[in-house]
């Protein structure tokens, strides 16, 4: 390989260096897997990777110049700019939810980045234009030194169950994530997979068809985290978005919820904790499945506006303390469900001391604790519109006390 310099004069590699490529001229998915130092407090420190249950007995090599291999034992030197390549010939080297690859720096390595294709530490050499399931399961799971895994390439066309629980799950210093370009999902592919990172954005979602619990807490505890992708699925499964952006105190604007076939589940602690969420998007689905809203917005302490819910069949534990503690709500969403489950509305606008005016067109409640505490704590006096041929008890079971009371 030749390189030239602007004035078209040509340059030199230096000895050792191997040949060199730019990630324009064949792309991240053609990289060995890289890390590059990018904070050190004194120029250098050392880099340990360290494997656990069934990785321990893997090998593992890696390259400061991309040419020379050496195999890894213990640590590796660095300094400030060091660009430290990985590969494995081991098509199987994670085979169990044991195992684990701790990164981690002495006191002087603070931050490294990390791109390329992961496929080079399952197929060593030859890992371009493999696209199998990989099993990377809590891969960097408390790795606090990534700062960047944006371009980071996981070449699967088809995930695996579980494949990517726990991925980045507490890399607290992990501010951009990789892409997610699969749309073939399993059952929780991608369950906590940045839950209590630093991630500011979150990657695209493009799948239509999900999986049980794929994207279950997949941000939770994202502290940092401002935007969520779009979720363009029309049908859910069980759990599938359960606690997806729980306790993200940052997200101000929720994404659209186009569904019209719900699951158990599904939406169960989707935003709670998300104090400054202040607009919830529409729920379209007619029907809302066992527990599919549990506690979807508790906590969400800054939410204003709900839209009025479609759903007119309710089941068991739906919206179980959905609006809990949802400080400045004070108008609930119109609810013309006439036929409660169990526990349907349990809990549902407990706390919500600014609450004001709830309109709920149930008749039969012969359930247990269909309204248990359901306007525990709500404001002193408000409008409660109910059936005309509906028969509701006072109190916070019920009707409020002091509130004016109109039929429909």
């Amino acid at each position: 390989m030749v390189i030239y310099d602007r004035n078209e004069k040509e340059l030199v590699i230096p000895v050792g260096w191997g040949e060199i490529s730019t990630p324009d001229e064949q792309g991240y998915e053609g990289q060995y897997f890289t890390m590059e130092v990018t904070n050190t407090t004194n120029g250098y420190g050392l880099l340990y990777i360290r494997f656990t249950g069934a990785l321990s007995g893997n090998t593992i090599y890696y390259s400061l110049n991309g040419k020379e291999w050496q195999k890894y034992s213990g640590y590796i030197p660095v300094t400030d700019g060091n660009i430290i390549r990985f590969k494995a010939n081991n098509s199987t080297y994670f085979i169990d939810n044991r195992s684990r690859t701790i990164i981690s720096g002495d006191n002087f390595l603070t931050g490294v980045k990390i791109y390329g294709n992961i496929a080079s530490l399952f197929y060593g050499d030859d890992f371009k234009g493999h696209t199998e399931p990989l099993f990377l399961q809590y891969l960097f799971e408390g790795c606090t030194i990534i700062r960047d895994a944006e371009n980071l390439v996981l070449p699967s066309t088809t995930l695996m169950e579980g494949g990517y629980v726990g991925m980045f799950s507490r890399c607290s210093g992990l501010k951009k994530a990789p892409k997610l370009p699969c749309t073939n999902l399993a059952s929780f592919c991608y369950s906590n997979m940045f839950s209590h990172t630093s991630i500011e954005e979150a990657p695209e979602l493009p799948a239509t068809t999900l999986a049980e619990g794929c994207y279950s807490i997949m941000f939770g505890s994202c502290p940092a985290l401002k935007s969520a992708p779009e979720l363009p699925a029309t049908t859910l499964v069980a759990n599938c978005y359960d606690g997806m952006f729980s306790n993200c105190v940052r997200l101000t604007e929720a994404p659209e919820l186009p569904a019209t076939t719900l699951a158990d589940t599904c939406y169960r602690t989707m935003f709670s904790g998300c104090s400054r969420l202040v607009n919830a998007p529409a729920i379209p689905a007619t029907t809302l499945p066992d527990m599919s809203c549990y506690e979807m917005y508790r906590g969400c302490s800054n939410l204003e506006y709900v839209p009025d819910f479609s759903a007119t069949t309710v089941g068991v534990r739906c919206c179980d303390g959905m609006f809990e503690n949802c400080y400045k709500l004070t108008t609930a969403p119109a609810l013309p469900a006439t036929t409660l489950a169990d526990a349907a509305y349990r809990g549902m606008f407990s706390g919500c001391r600014m609450l004001n005016y709830i309109k709920c067109l149930a008749v039969n409640r012969n359930f247990d604790y269909v309204t248990r505490l359901w306007t525990n704590g709500v404001a002193a006096t408000g409008t409660f519109v109910k059936a005309a041929n509906a028969e509701w008890g006072t109190g916070e079971d019920g009707i409020p006390d002091g509130w004016t009371v109109e039929t429909e």
